[in-house]
């Protein structure tokens, strides 16, 4: 039997049965979410992409997403209670979760672009050493205050999903409290990582196009190779931010327009949420896999394997082809006149 709150103006704000509905199809989006990311995952591992500092980024911000979907997989207390305007410890708990994912994702894309930047102005890429302090300091810098709103008991349902909660569904209103905890610890990291990302991204394109001119300006058979390495390595991230944020703005849009006016929005309309952060993991994870050169270099690695397992070859060389190298690799026995006769005709 359907549980249900009803606003000043007869809108039904707790509608359990809609918001079952709801958790139900973030369960499966999440679900999706996790199977796309783990692909990638396990696609940059097999063409030993993780060897590259920007691959490695794409891998942890992967991990992030798949993260992310753990936890709308979670996000099943409307499934388990009579009311959804009931609270537990496993809704709080899976808030918490669920709002640490989201800062997850957020420092990762923000290194992204500073790494963008360090690369195109200083021509270096990141030590292990900085490696390690930005997962460390994405990891950690989130924990620090992800857990203020637990002892408010500001962490609870709002609607199908376990978030902090901003609108108090069982009286049909906005909560003050949550409303502050939502700006500062939610608007405001998100607001002034886009201001970064925004500049940081604007100069690493800056200093591209000054190195370009450098390049033109000059003769230097080094200088190509070098300015073609450094485009290709940026062109791997350059995507990553915009679809980020591009989400982001519609979830923090959506927000605001349910804290001010909870009393007319239908809780059909909560499926904007959730369909965006879930489409968000799934873009930015298609966003490498389905990049042409990557398609064709899983192709041509595969092609590789089958050509091997024909000729009962050994794995080594397509351990050694799918690291990256096997364009050059093939090239270099072609202008030697010594390409195996295995490898020939696979291109």
């Amino acid at each position: 039997m359907s549980s249900s709150t009803s606003g000043p103006n007869g809108t039904e704000c707790s509608d359990t049965n809609t918001f079952r509905h709801l958790a139900i199809m973030n369960i499966v989006a999440g679900g999706i979410s996790v199977l796309v990311s783990l692909t990638l995952i396990l696609c940059l591992i097999y063409l030993k992409k993780y060897h590259f500092h920007p691959q490695r980024l794409v891998m942890y911000l992967n991990i992030t997403i798949c993260f992310h979907g753990l936890t709308s997989i979670l996000q099943f207390h409307p499934l388990i209670v009579s009311n959804v305007s009931e609270n537990t410890g496993y809704c709080k708990f899976i808030g918490l979760l669920g709002v640490y994912s989201e800062h997850l994702q957020l420092f990762i894309v923000t290194w992204i672009v500073v790494d963008m930047f360090v690369m195109s102005s200083f021509q270096f890429y990141a030590r292990r050493v900085f490696e390690v302090l930005e997962v460390l300091t994405t990891l950690i810098v989130p924990l620090l205050y992800v857990w203020i709103p637990l002892p408010l008991g500001m962490y609870g349902p709002t609607g199908a999903l376990c978030e902090i909660t901003y609108v108090n569904i069982s009286e049909c209103k906005e909560e003050k409290n949550g409303v502050i905890l939502i700006t500062f610890l939610c608007f405001v990291p998100q607001f002034l990582a886009l201001f970064l990302v925004i500049v940081f991204y604007i100069a690493s394109h800056v200093n591209l196009h000054r190195e370009k001119q450098k390049y033109t300006g000059i003769y230097d058979p080094q200088e190509k190779p070098r300015i073609e390495g450094l485009m290709k390595k940026l062109r791997v991230l350059q995507a990553y931010p915009f679809i980020y944020f591009g989400f982001e703005l519609i979830v923090i849009i959506y927000i605001i327009v349910d804290i001010n006016i909870v009393q007319i929005l239908h809780p059909y309309v909560q499926s904007i949420p959730i369909i965006a952060l879930n489409i968000q993991g799934l873009a930015l994870s298609l966003a490498y896999i389905f990049d042409s050169k990557t398609c064709s270099r899983i192709a041509l690695s595969f092609r590789y394997k089958v050509a091997a397992m024909r000729s009962n070859r050994s794995d080594s060389i397509i351990t050694y082809n799918a690291s990256g190298m096997y364009v050059e690799f093939q090239e270099s026995l072609v202008k030697k006149g010594s390409l195996p006769s295995y490898l020939k005709g696979v291109n």
